[in-house]
């Protein structure tokens, strides 16, 4: 199975939000990391560009490059970028993860979304994360239903049940 990891990339003022495609080690039965695909390769043996799963990915990563946008921000944090999402009257949420559960499968269609879960620490200096439900359509949604992760376990069932999400469209 692989996965999409997003990364900042760039010096300080000048960072930008990518994604490619990390990877099982070849033979490993998916598991263990080709850590080779940790760094994105444009061509080669290791190459994991994204390119046919752009339109999916793209607006995620959008977000933190718009500098409009003061709501998704890249903050240091003790020296090292972290994606954060600051809300009026709510702590920061520095991501941890984004879990995509749904997207527009056609791609001809007017209606393009994406929905999951945003895995967060509120300080990031705690082992406490916390997650809660996203819709995106255009702009990005985030359910007023927070669920506390216990302590050291990060891929639960309960990242994908987006039943506490009533808030959201679906």
């Amino acid at each position: 199975m692989q996965a999409i990891i997003y990364t900042c990339l760039g010096q300080p003022g000048q960072k930008e939000v990518a994604f490619w495609w990390i990877k099982p080690r070849e033979g490993s039965e998916d598991c263990e990391l080709e850590e080779e695909t940790l760094n994105l390769h444009n061509s080669g043996t290791f190459k994991n560009l994204a390119e046919g799963s752009k339109k999916v990915y793209a607006p995620l990563a959008h977000l933190f490059n718009d500098p409009t946008n003061c709501m998704c921000i890249i903050q240091d944090v003790s020296g090292a970028p972290r994606a954060c999402i600051q809300q009026q009257g709510s702590p920061t949420m520095y991501l941890s993860f984004i879990w995509q559960e749904k997207w527009t499968t056609n791609p001809f269609s007017s209606n393009k979304f994406l929905m999951g879960r945003m895995v967060y620490q509120k300080d990031p200096c705690s082992a406490e994360f916390f997650s809660c439900g996203y819709h995106m359509s255009g702009e990005l949604k985030l359910s007023r239903n927070e669920q506390r992760i216990q302590d050291g376990i990060m891929l639960t069932r309960s990242l994908k049940d987006l039943s506490d999400c009533k808030d959201l469209p679906t």
